[in-house]
C-alpha cells in the first residue's frame, strides 16, 4: 500500500469509485477499471498507476483521468494494443508520465494518433485516426471539464457546482462554492426528511449548494 505521503494531495479512490465518476460521461464498468490499472494473473495493465503494489491500494486522481480518456478511446473503436502504443509514443514525444492526464493530449494527441494508427497498419483504426473531427467529437468536450496546472490535470469540473480536486477532502467530490463534499450533504438530506432549508442552515451554506450537491450524489447512486 502506497504512504501517506504518496496518497496526500493525489486522491485515492476505489476501482468502484472511479467506475461510478467516469460513467457519468463514459460508461465503464469497476472490472475494466481494475484491469486497465491493475491487469490480470495473465495481462500486464494497460495504464501505469500511481499506486501500483495491488489494486486494494486504489487509484489516484491522474489515475482516475486516464481512465476517463481511455474509456473514450475504447467506446469509439481504439483497441487496448492502440492504446498502449498511443500512450508510449505520447510519452517519448511529450517526455512526460501520465501522458493521458496532460493538457498537451490535444496538441500532441490529434498527430499521435493518426502516427500510430499507420504504424500498427489497421485501416480501420486509421480511417479513425484520420478523421479530423475526432478529437472535438470525442476527447475536447470530456478534457474542457478538467483544468490542468503547468501540464497535468489538477482538477475536474464533474458537473454543475461540483468538482473533484485531489487537494480537498482527498479527492472526493465537492461542492465547488463552499468544499463540503456532495456525499455528506446528500446523507444528510435525505437524514432529515430531504429538508434543503434544514441542512443549509446546519452547514451555514445556501439552500443551491445542497441541491447542487443532492443532484449529483442521486446521479451517482442511481448509476
Amino acid at each position: 500500500m502506497a504512504t501517506a505521503p504518496d496518497i496526500l494531495g493525489r486522491g485515492i479512490y476505489a476501482p468502484r469509485e472511479v467506475a461510478d465518476l467516469v460513467s457519468l460521461y463514459r460508461p465503464v464498468s469497476p472490472a475494466k477499471v481494475r484491469r486497465w490499472l491493475f491487469g490480470r494473473s495473465d495481462r500486464e495493465p494497460l495504464l501505469a498507476p500511481d499506486y501500483p503494489v495491488h489494486e486494494s491500494a486504489g487509484a489516484s486522481f491522474l489515475d482516475m483521468v486516464d481512465v476517463l480518456v481511455v474509456a473514450e478511446l475504447r467506446r469509439r473503436g481504439f483497441t487496448a494494443q492502440f492504446v498502449r502504443r498511443f500512450q508510449q509514443r505520447l510519452q517519448r514525444e511529450d517526455g512526460g508520465f501520465h501522458p493521458l492526464a496532460r493538457k498537451e493530449l490535444v496538441t500532441l494527441g490529434k498527430k499521435v494518433l493518426v502516427r500510430t494508427a499507420d504504424e500498427l497498419g489497421n485501416q480501420e483504426l486509421i480511417d479513425l485516426a484520420t478523421d479530423q473531427a475526432y478529437f472535438s467529437k470525442g476527447l475536447e468536450p470530456l478534457l474542457k471539464r478538467i483544468d490542468y496546472g503547468r501540464s497535468l490535470a489538477e482538477r475536474w469540473r464533474i458537473a454543475p457546482g461540483v468538482v473533484v480536486d485531489p487537494q480537498r477532502s482527498f479527492g472526493a467530490p465537492v461542492v465547488d462554492r463552499v468544499g463540503v463534499p456532495t456525499g455528506i450533504l446528500a446523507d444528510s438530506y435525505f437524514a432529515n426528511g430531504e429538508d434543503t432549508h434544514a441542512v443549509a442552515r446546519f452547514f451555514g451554506i445556501r439552500r443551491s449548494d445542497v441541491r447542487q450537491a443532492v443532484t449529483f450524489e442521486r446521479r451517482i447512486r442511481v448509476a
